[in-house]
């Protein structure tokens, strides 16, 4: 075990950097792969390519990853300073006034009737990570909008 850790670390490594972009993340999916190995390590042992073996499974990890974030609720940058007013405004009417209208339905869909990116994706007639990218998008516009504000 410890000569596949010495002669893949770098490797898979590098690897996960090239699929995450973060080095420290990269770092700890990598750790995260030779714990799974040493959890495993009669099955390793016996297998045929080791090696493979450690790459696939950094390959879900990796994937499984990227599921996770995807799934998390994405929010306007909190370093983004927004006036609360003191009456209840719908969102709607708090938005920066340059969003279009098919934007601030969107954002009014998301996050005032809390409805799901299915749910929306269903309304607007597109996939369900399609309307993940759309929202993405929304929220950045509507980002830039504020900055410039």
């Amino acid at each position: 075990m410890e000569k596949l850790y010495r002669e893949s670390y770098e490797k898979l490594v590098c690897v996960a950097f090239r699929l995450t972009g973060d080095i420290d993340q990269a770092m700890d999916l990598v750790q995260d792969v030779f714990m799974l190995a040493l959890s495993r390590s009669e099955e390793l042992k016996s297998h045929p390519a080791p090696e493979g073996w450690l790459m696939k499974t950094l390959e879900n990890l990796v994937r499984n990853e990227r599921r996770r974030l995807s799934s998390r609720e994405i929010t306007l940058d909190p370093e983004i300073p927004v006036a609360v007013p003191e009456e209840d405004l719908g969102l709607l009417e708090i938005l920066p006034s340059g969003l279009l209208s098919k934007d601030r339905k969107i954002l009014n869909w998301r996050f005032r009737e809390e409805l799901s990116h299915k749910e929306i994706g269903d309304r607007l007639g597109i996939s369900e990570n399609a309307c993940r990218a759309l929202l993405h998008r929304v929220l950045e516009r509507c980002r830039k909008l504020l900055k410039e504000k």
